[in-house]
């Protein structure tokens, strides 16, 4: 616990799963340095799927983390992502030498964790009734703390109210108002959003299924309000939401390409750093 590097590598690999004598055994016979490097290389076969290149040259190491990064894809690779963000948040934690902060795998472990689409999915349109209240409503109240737009707030508030027996009639109103509350928020790209590495972060599976695929504005306020009242939010997934990542972020009610393309550059950088030894207490 006293030596912060130690402590984020033997956690990680716990929480992967390796046994607490695996690890124990790659201590005997060598140095700490040594110890760290050996921690590094267990790591990186886990998380890249391979053994790093002999020598930890910096190139070789990021070409494999941009073409393990390029194939990750949501549903198909998700315990493979959760491993890489949480990788993400050890690493940026432990490249500020100045900082005593370590991440909190007591409530990691605590919590049950999902993988969130910073910027919505726009084919998981909501259907049902109630999903179209649980969707409507974090916007209106959104807008309304805002005081933004209050014609669409006028819309919202009339079609909550709707009482149509038919399905279509219901459709019929709620589809236009679907599509501009998209356009409003600049999520109606013609594309679905991304399901690679660029648009997914840590989220408790609490929060993260109460979202019910909320836009990127509703989202960011809600992670802003766990993250005052004290509720463990990852470092990384707030970095995510209050667009650290993009030096050049304007509006911060969107999500958009220049976000998601400077945010996977700042996820590689971060691990080829942590994978080469650019980080605290490596030599």
């Amino acid at each position: 616990f006293e030596d912060r590097t130690l402590y984020h590598m033997v956690g990680f690999l716990v929480t992967e799963g390796m046994g607490i004598n695996a690890i124990r055994e790659l201590s005997v016979n060598c140095t700490k340095s040594k110890f760290e490097h050996r921690l590094r290389r267990e790591i990186f076969n886990r998380v890249i799927g391979s053994q790093p290149p002999e020598g930890i040259e910096e190139q070789a190491i990021r070409e494999r983390v941009v073409e393990k990064l390029e194939v990750l894809e949501y549903g198909l690779h998700r315990v493979k992502i959760k491993s890489v963000l949480l990788l993400f948040n050890l690493a940026t934690l432990l490249q500020n030498k100045r900082s005593n902060l370590r991440f909190q795998f007591d409530s990691f472990k605590s919590e049950r964790w999902d993988i969130e689409h910073v910027r919505s999915v726009t084919s998981y349109k909501p259907e049902r009734p109630s999903d179209r209240t649980a969707w409507l409503d974090p916007i209106l109240s959104y807008l309304q703390s805002q005081k933004a737009e209050e014609a669409l707030c006028e819309e919202i508030e009339a079609f909550l109210k709707l009482k149509l027996p038919q399905p279509e009639a219901v459709n019929e109103v709620f589809d236009p108002l679907y599509d501009k509350l998209l356009a409003y928020f600049q999520e109606n790209t013609g594309e679905d959003a991304d399901h690679g590495i660029a648009n997914l972060a840590l989220l408790d599976q609490h929060t993260n299924r109460s979202y019910k695929n909320a836009v990127f504005a509703v989202k960011r306020q809600r992670l802003l309000d766990l993250d005052q009242a004290g509720i463990f939010v990852p470092l990384c997934t707030r970095n995510v939401f209050l667009k650290c990542y993009n030096p050049k972020a304007d509006n911060v009610m969107f999500w958009s390409e220049p976000d998601r393309d400077t945010y996977q550059k700042a996820i590689i950088e971060t691990l080829v750093n942590f994978f080469v030894g650019k980080m605290e207490g490596l030599e």
